[in-house]
């Protein structure tokens, strides 16, 4: 009966610290919640962004939820994400702590890593082999597969979106569940990472993933960097220039591996989290068929300064202002990621503007 008690005090006092948690503080409006809970089930993870615009028609650009005690704001306009992201974004540069998620990839997805000196090691490695300066280098390979892509729309039209989205999946859709907040009860309530493996299948999964992506990733990273070593291997390629420059940013063979494999799948995936690459080639794709006339116009500009005797190149791009309007365009219209990655303020108080 101790024992019982015990307990039972314990789970009244995590119940009061919890709604006190939640009440603490002068947050901007938002929608009422639940007691303990919040406004955990007013969101719909795969249509999140959905939710926040109709939010912002009642409670404005800020908006306050508590997510099962957790505070979190949304910023629903441009003007304040700027301001808050941008000019002031060394006062929100740290990453939410997701547990299932540092555990899935062994806190190496650089997306989602907390602002430590590895991760900074990460972006400055990441800056110099994808930066402005290097990024003609890998012209000819663009080049090469957009015609290999155009090859196969062509004579597989009723599967252009495979033909688009060419081995990622499984990786690609773990990082996608254990990104997104409200999915692991572990996120909202972290003592839970206390309970033993047997307890926990998050934890059993989430370590099978960890071991089961570090050998692809480094198979991968490790062969290309053999050969460039070797010398069999010339072609320029993120790996090749991070194989190069490994001892001046301090990398270990998993860092480099796994800083590969994340930029790989954020190019190539197909899912909410990250959708880039694949989800706005697809979205233009439907915006010519869409809008037959507005491809019409670019056909156009196309026939009239490359003309048909040779495929328009990267040297061409500052002569068609209409294409690179469209392409900006399609981007606006349907961008990619319609939300962010949840920022963490470095300093205790929160700073709200006019708010």
């Amino acid at each position: 009966m101790h024992w019982e008690n015990l307990a039972l005090g314990l789970l009244l006092f995590f119940v009061f610290y919890q709604f006190r948690r939640a009440r603490i503080g002068c947050y901007p409006p938002g929608p009422r919640g639940l007691p303990i809970l919040g406004n955990l089930f007013q969101l719909d993870n795969a249509n999140s962004w959905r939710t926040f615009a109709k939010w912002n028609d009642s409670y404005g650009p800020i908006i306050y939820l508590n997510i099962a005690g957790q505070p979190m704001v949304i910023l629903n306009s441009k003007k304040v994400a700027e301001d808050l992201l941008d000019r002031r974004g060394s006062n929100y540069i740290d990453r939410y702590r997701l547990i299932v998620m540092e555990k899935s990839t062994g806190d190496s997805n650089m997306a989602f890593m907390r602002s430590t000196e590895r991760w900074h090691k990460m972006r400055r490695a990441s800056e110099h082999a994808l930066g402005a300066k290097i990024s003609s280098n890998y012209h000819h390979i663009q080049t090469s597969e957009s015609i290999l892509l155009a090859h196969g729309i062509m004579n597989q039209p009723h599967t252009w979106l495979s033909q688009i989205e060419r081995f990622m999946n499984n990786f690609i859709d773990c990082i996608d569940k254990t990104a997104t907040p409200g999915n692991y009860v572990v996120d909202m309530l972290p003592f839970l990472k206390c309970f033993p493996r047997w307890m926990a299948k998050w934890k059993r999964d989430a370590e099978e993933n960890y071991k089961i992506f570090t050998s692809k990733f480094e198979d991968m990273f490790l062969r290309i960097k053999n050969e460039t070593v070797t010398g069999n291997e010339q072609r320029p390629s993120f790996c090749v220039t991070l194989t190069e420059n490994q001892k001046q940013h301090r990398m270990s063979d998993r860092d480099c591996a796994w800083l590969a494999g994340v930029l790989y799948g954020a190019g190539h995936e197909t899912v909410t989290i990250l959708n880039l690459t694949s989800t706005t080639m697809a979205w233009f794709i439907f915006s010519m068929i869409q809008f037959p006339q507005v491809q019409a116009r670019a056909h156009e500009e196309l026939d009239r300064f490359v003309g048909r005797s040779r495929l328009p190149s990267f040297a061409d791009i500052k002569h068609l202002p209409y294409i690179q309007a469209l392409v900006k365009e399609v981007l606006r219209w349907r961008p990619a990621v319609p939300i962010g990655i949840s920022h963490v303020p470095t300093q205790e108080q929160f700073v709200f503007l006019v708010y």
